[in-house]
C-alpha cells in the first residue's frame, strides 16, 4: 500500500489530498480560504508512517530507529511535495533534515542550516549511516554564507529544486539578505519544494512565520498570504494589554482590531469577554481576555492540523538552546598537577584527601587554575607546632581511611561508614576492621588533635594558590564579546578574581534581575541558581559545570524559560580537563535518568551540545 492509499484509509479522501490546487471558487478571501482547508489529523497515520519510513530508509538491524514524529514529518513531506514543521527541540530534526528532500524525490537537494551546527552535523553522518540509508545528492550550506556579499547568486548557480530550511526562523527577518535571496530564487523559479523546520519560529507574532508557511505549502497554507490579511490576524492574535482607565481592567487588544477579517475562524468571538476578568493581575505582560484566549486557541487548532503541518506540543521554551564548548586548553602546569592529584589522592601541598568527592572538588579547582591551602592565623603566617601535629595526624588519618574506602567493602564504601566502625575498633567492639592495627593506630593519634578548632570551625581558614589565570583571561575575552552575557561562578576565589579585573559581582543577597538584560555581570551558582528569573539574557557562560542533573536543570532554566524572546539561548561550557568533563558526563546521566523514570523533559536532554571554532 503506498502513502496515498494509507492517508485515505486512514483519514478520508477530503483531508488526504489538502485543498484543491488553487482556492475554490467559493473562497472570496484568504480568511475563508483557510478556514476551508481540510482538517488533517495526522496522528492516526503514525504507525503507517513509521512502517513507510522505515520500508524506504531503514536498514536491518540498525541501533537507530524511526521516531513517530520523524516518520510523520518525512511522511507528510512526501504526500504534500512540502512541509511545515512546527517540531520542537529534541524531537529528531536532524534525521528529518537529512530524508526530507528524498522524501520529496528531490535530485539536486539543498539544506541550510546555521553554521554552528555544520561540524556536529558532519560528525554525526557516519552514526546515521549505520541506521539509515541516506541520500547522497545533498549540498549542506550555512545560513551565514547565504548572507554573505559573494553569495548573491549563490541559491541560482546551485539551483536547487528542494530547500531544506532547517531552524528556518534564520529567515524570519523579511528585511533580512539571506531571506530576501530565498525569497528572490523561489520567485523566479516557483516549482522549488521548500520543507521549513524550527522549533522556534515564532516568540512574538505571525508575521514571523507566514511567509515561511506560504514558501512550503503555497496555496494550502494555513497562514494568510496577502499583507492586509496578515496585520489584521497579527493585531488578534499579537495583542498586548493595555490598562483601560475606565474600570481599571486590561484589555489585551488594540482598539482598532478588525474582527470581522479573523471572524470565519471564530465567528463567535462577540460571546467572549474582551477585557480582563480581574483588577491588576500579577503579570500584566502576560494576561490576555478571555476573547484573545479563544482567538489563539482557535487559531492554534486550525495551524496544527492543516495540510501539510507536523508539529510537536510542548510547554517548555520555544528557544533553541545551545551548549557550546569553549575551545581551551589546560596549562601544562595545571595539567601536571591534575595528572598528580588523580594518582595521588594529594593536594599540591602533599595534604591527602579522603575520598573521590574531595578529590574531584580540588581537580575542579585546579581546572579554573588554582587551588585552596590552609592559611594559619599566626603573626608570620606558618604553622605552630601544634598544628603541624594535627595536620601530620589528619594526613595519616584520612590516609588510611582512603585505603580501606578504595577497598569498596559493604558498609565500608564511605568516609563515615569507615570512621564509624574504627572508633568501634579502637574501642575493642567486635566489627570488620577490629584487627585493622595502623587504622586503629592512625585513628589514636588523631583523636589526640581533632579537638583543634580555629574561630569555632574544626579546619584552619583557606586561602587561594593561583597557578594560571588562564580561565580568568578566557571569561573576561568572553564577557568582551557578550558585553550583556551572563558569567556563573561557583568558586569565591574566581569571584574575587573577576571582581579585581572590574567585573560587576551578584553573590548572595544581590538581585541580577535588575540587569534586565542591559548588561553583563558574574553570578554566583548558589546563589542564584533558583528563583530568579534572567530571560532578558540569552547568553551566559559556566565557569565550572555542576555535576548535578537537577542544579544543571534549574541553572539552564534562569534564562531558557516560557517567555524567553530571542530565537536562541546559549550557554558556553568548559571541558579542557577530566575533572570538568566528568562533572558534565555525570549530570547528563542523571539527566537521561530523570527523563527516563519521570518522563519529564531535561534540558541536558534535547539542548544542543556544539564545540566553538577556536
Amino acid at each position: 500500500m503506498d502513502a496515498y492509499d494509507i492517508l485515505v484509509q486512514h483519514l478520508g479522501n477530503a483531508a488526504a489530498t489538502g485543498s484543491p490546487t488553487a482556492p475554490s471558487a467559493r473562497t472570496v478571501n484568504e480568511a475563508d480560504r483557510i478556514r476551508d482547508l481540510p482538517r488533517a489529523d495526522y496522528d492516526k497515520v503514525t504507525d503507517a508512517a513509521v512502517a513507510w519510513c522505515t520500508e524506504r530508509w531503514g536498514k536491518a538491524g540498525a541501533p537507530m530507529q524511526f521516531r513517530g514524529i520523524q516518520a510523520l514529518a518525512l511522511f507528510v513531506c512526501h504526500f504534500n511535495g512540502g512541509g511545515f514543521l512546527p517540531v520542537g527541540t529534541g524531537h529528531g530534526k536532524e534525521l528529518i533534515s537529512r530524508l526530507a528532500a528524498d522524501a520529496v524525490g528531490a535530485r539536486k537537494p539543498l539544506l541550510l542550516i546555521p553554521p554552528d551546527m555544520r561540524a556536529p552535523y558532519a560528525a554525526h553522518t557516519p552514526e546515521y549511516a549505520r541506521s539509515f540509508r541516506l541520500p547522497q545528492n545533498l549540498t549542506v550550506m550555512a545560513y551565514s554564507q547565504l548572507s554573505q556579499a559573494t553569495s548573491t547568486d549563490a541559491l541560482e548557480r546551485l539551483r536547487p529544486d528542494v530547500i531544506v530550511c532547517d531552524e528556518a526562523h534564520l529567515l524570519r527577518n523579511d528585511d533580512a539578505a539571506r531571506t530576501k535571496r530565498v525569497k528572490r530564487y523561489l520567485a523566479e523559479h516557483p516549482g522549488t519544494i521548500v520543507i521549513v523546520m524550527s522549533g522556534t519560529l515564532t516568540a512574538k507574532s505571525i508575521r514571523d512565520y507566514a511567509h515561511l508557511s506560504g514558501w512550503a505549502l503555497k496555496h494550502r497554507s494555513p497562514c494568510p498570504r496577502d499583507y492586509k490579511t496578515k496585520e489584521s490576524f497579527a493585531a488578534v492574535l499579537d495583542a498586548k494589554p493595555t490598562k483601560n482607565n475606565g474600570d481599571g481592567r486590561f484589555v489585551s487588544e488594540a482598539a482598532t482590531v478588525d474582527w470581522s477579517i479573523f471572524s470565519p475562524l471564530f465567528p463567535d468571538w462577540e460571546d467572549y469577554e474582551a477585557k480582563g476578568l480581574v483588577e491588576d493581575p500579577e503579570n500584566p505582560e502576560d494576561f490576555v481576555s478571555p476573547r484573545v484566549a479563544e482567538a489563539r486557541n482557535r487559531w492554534r487548532d486550525r495551524l496544527r492540523h492543516a495540510p501539510g503541518v507536523v508539529a510537536t506540543s510542548s510547554s517548555s521554551c520555544d528557544a533553541s538552546l545551545y551548549l557550546i564548548e569553549r575551545p581551551i586548553v589546560a596549562p601544562h602546569t595545571i595539567a601536571e598537577m591534575l595528572t598528580r592529584l588523580a594518582e595521588t589522592w594529594d593536594r599540591p601541598d602533599g595534604e591527602p584527601l579522603v575520598d573521590a568527592i574531595a578529590v574531584w572538588r580540588c581537580g575542579r579547582q585546579l581546572s579554573q587554575g588554582f587551588w585552596y591551602k590552609w592559611k594559619w592565623p599566626t603573626e608570620d603566617g606558618r604553622p605552630t607546632e601544634a598544628d603541624k601535629e594535627w595536620q601530620r595526624t589528619r594526613a595519616a588519618w584520612h590516609k588510611e581511611v582512603r585505603r580501606v574506602v578504595q577497598v569498596g567493602e559493604v558498609r565500608l564504601d564511605s568516609p563515615m561508614l569507615v570512621g564509624q566502625a574504627a572508633r568501634r575498633a579502637l574501642a575493642e567492639e567486635d566489627g570488620p576492621l577490629a584487627d585493622d592495627y595502623a587504622l586503629r593506630y592512625a585513628l589514636k593519634e588523631w583523636k589526640e588533635h581533632e579537638h583543634r578548632r580555629w574561630g569555632g570551625k574544626d579546619t584552619p581558614p583557606t586561602e587561594t594558590v593561583w597557578v594560571d589565570d588562564f580561565l580568568v583571561n578566557d571569561a573576561l575575552a568572553w564577557m568582551k564579546a557578550h558585553p550583556t552575557g551572563l558569567v556563573f561562578y561557583a568558586e569565591t576565589a574566581m569571584a574575587d578574581a573577576l571582581a579585581r579585573r572590574g567585573v560587576t559581582i551578584y553573590g548572595g543577597g544581590t538581585n541580577p534581575e535588575d540587569l534586565q538584560g542591559r548588561r553583563g555581570a558574574a553570578l554566583s551558582v548558589n546563589s542564584h541558581r533558583q528563583g530568579k528569573n534572567l530571560q532578558k539574557h540569552h547568553e551566559a557562560l559556566i565557569l565550572s559545570f555542576e555535576p548535578h542533573a537537577g542544579n544543571m536543570e534549574q541553572l539552564l532554566s534562569r534564562t531558557h524559560r516560557a517567555g524567553q524572546q530571542a530565537d536562541e539561548v546559549k550557554w558556553w561550557y568548559y571541558a579542557h580537563t577530566d575533572p570538568a568533563t566528568q562533572a558534565i558526563l555525570d549530570a547528563r546521566t542523571k539527566a537521561l535518568y530523570t527523563q527516563a523514570t519521570m518522563g519529564d523533559q531535561q534540558r541536558l536532554c534535547y539542548a544542543n551540545w556544539i564545540k566553538e571554532s577556536s
